[in-house]
């Protein structure tokens, strides 16, 4: 007789395939908040890193992080046109 195998959490399982998600989601929110805060005293920073922190927890717990959520081959793409941006002063 085999046993009963152990209840599903409903959770998938957690490869090394989805940390580049996790760590760029990470760093687009961090410097979001940096830039949209403009202030840079260690109390703000604190929080804003706890709130980094808490929304990719929220984040890995709803499942929601994939290679289509977050597609960072698109930073790529795009990070000459910002440069491209910065060059020309912002006059696009």
């Amino acid at each position: 007789m085999k046993p009963n195998p152990p209840p599903s959490t409903g959770l998938r399982p957690w490869g090394l395939q989805r940390l580049p998600h996790l760590f760029g989601l990470a760093l687009v929110l961090a410097l979001l908040w940096l830039v949209l805060s403009g202030h840079y005293n260690p109390l703000l920073l604190a929080l804003g890193a706890f709130s980094v922190l808490l929304v990719v927890l929220l984040n890995l717990r709803m499942d929601l992080l994939d290679h289509e959520t977050l597609p960072l081959h698109f930073g790529l793409a795009i990070a000459p046109l910002l440069g491209l941006a910065v060059e020309g002063g912002g006059a696009i």
